[in-house]
């Protein structure tokens, strides 16, 4: 396992030294660079090393503004030891990106639920109505109606309060399943 660090720490090594000579062999010293501030994804974008990246930290010269960079979120750390203001400013920044991406990932997923509670909101009022027709009709005719078809008309099934739309979910697919076999049950 020792070895297996070692080798995996040196490859590492090389990357760094393979990136900071690209870079300066393009641009210069990393040291006359700093965060200019802009962050963001692309779809194709290339990273001042050469290789193809997503989210993109763009860097400046300190004095010629006009000699820009991009970075890719791997990079970063490739700064660490020969620019280290360059490499703190973009650090917070790749930590402020990943934040904005876990929350828009959890307001994604939070609306995802919200419309799924909705669906199933609607298909469970539906099916209640479909009972108590059905209800209605097997009376009408003289038989019983299953106890389950009874329970969920006459005692009925109420929406308890959850926090958390997964719990709604979990309930009315539970209950959805509940009146749609209680439906279908022959009557006695």
């Amino acid at each position: 396992m020792s070895i297996e660090n070692d080798e995996k720490q040196l490859d590492g090594l090389i990357g760094k030294e393979q990136f900071v000579r690209r870079f300066i062999e393009r641009l210069g010293n990393p040291s006359d660079y700093e965060y200019t501030g802009l962050c963001y994804e692309a779809e194709n974008a290339e990273c001042v090393c050469g290789h193809m990246i997503k989210y993109c930290f763009q860097i400046a010269h300190k004095v010629d503004k006009s000699k820009t960079a991009i970075v890719g979120s791997v990079c970063i750390d490739h700064f660490a030891g020969y620019a280290q203001g360059l490499f703190e400013s973009l650090l917070k920044a790749k930590e402020a990106l990943k934040l904005r991406l876990s929350e828009d990932k959890k307001r994604a997923k939070e609306a995802s639920q919200k419309a799924e509670v909705q669906i199933l909101a609607d298909k469970f009022i539906t099916l209640k109505a479909q009972a108590r027709v059905r209800y209605l009709a097997i009376r009408q005719s003289g038989k019983r109606a299953s106890y389950d078809l009874w329970f969920i008309v006459v005692r009925g099934i109420f929406v308890k309060q959850y926090k958390r739309p997964c719990d709604y979910i979990r309930f009315y697919k539970v209950q959805i399943e509940r009146i749609e076999t209680a439906i279908n049950q022959l009557p006695e």
